[in-house]
């Protein structure tokens, strides 16, 4: 009796190793989930504006706001001028700015409401119909290109510090004798603040998708690559950090990267892509 108790244990032991080892197998054989740039091709709205801008109230914000509505293919910036002192102004704002021709850097030129989509460029006219179509316009012809490349981007918060990692790839080789580059820069949505309209003065209104900083070293871009083009199927990984601001509400954040194409002193719109922290 004694050996069969013996014998039924050690096959109940051996049993359970089995079931154990069985276990600790499939979990080790548990691939994870691959990393997928979406080959999709989206749409930059850039407005460079200032609180104090009549005509970027009256005209520039409610023709942009309109054209960008409801498409999930557009990246809206809202770039805010550093100077002249707007309400929400940043370096970032001041830099998107001069990108597009909307402000010398240090401020003691600028021209705006200018309007933004891609390599285009438009001011605002009284009519935000108008205006509107030529933005729409604009959003439809870049968003129905293939994509060359794009960006997958992940951010998480923790301890107040933003941590992000671009995953940026090619679907074709890159231009012989380009440089590329990407932007990585953070927005706010839902900031209670008012804005100059040239016919009835300041209100107090809702402004979103407002430039707030760059995580890349310059808004003008980090290189992709230190020296030659991306190939075909490339995947360049980037890590980023950030800062907080204790102002800056994290659930009304968003994370955008850009992909530029630079030639001398040429810069070309690629893609851009978002990520929401909220």
């Amino acid at each position: 009796m004694k050996r069969n108790a013996y014998l039924f244990s050690a096959t109940v032991l051996a049993l359970v190793l089995f079931a154990g080892c069985k276990k600790s197998k499939s979990t080790e054989e548990t691939q994870p989930t691959p990393l997928t740039v979406v080959q999709v091709q989206n749409a930059i709205v850039c407005e460079p504006t200032a609180t104090w801008c009549g005509p970027c109230g009256q005209y520039g914000k409610p023709a942009t706001d309109k054209a960008i509505a409801g498409n999930d293919k557009v990246v809206a910036i809202y770039a805010h001028l550093q100077a002249p002192a707007s309400d929400l102004k940043s370096q970032t704002g001041q830099d998107f700015a001069v990108i597009y021709g909307a402000a010398n850097a240090d401020g003691t030129q600028y021209s705006i409401p200018k309007i933004a989509v891609g390599d285009n460029i438009t001011g605002a006219y009284t009519s935000t119909d108008y205006t509107a179509g030529i933005i729409s316009g604009w959003i439809n012809d870049i968003t129905s290109q293939v994509s060359k490349a794009n960006t997958k981007i992940d951010a998480t918060v923790e301890g107040g510090m933003l941590k992000v990692k671009t995953n940026t790839k090619f679907f074709e080789d890159g231009a012989n004798g380009s440089n590329y580059k990407i932007t990585v820069l953070i927005t706010e949505d839902n900031i209670s603040n008012r804005q100059n309209y040239s016919s009835s003065g300041y209100q107090n209104i809702i402004h979103n998708h407002v430039t707030r900083a760059t995580l890349t070293a310059s808004s003008f871009g980090d290189d992709l690559l230190a020296s030659g083009v991306p190939t075909k199927d490339q995947i360049m990984t980037k890590d980023f950090s950030l800062a907080l601001n204790s102002n800056w509400k994290t659930s009304d954040l968003t994370v955008i990267a850009i992909i530029w194409k630079m030639d001398g002193t040429t810069r070309k719109f690629v893609n851009v892509d978002k990520v929401e922290l909220n």
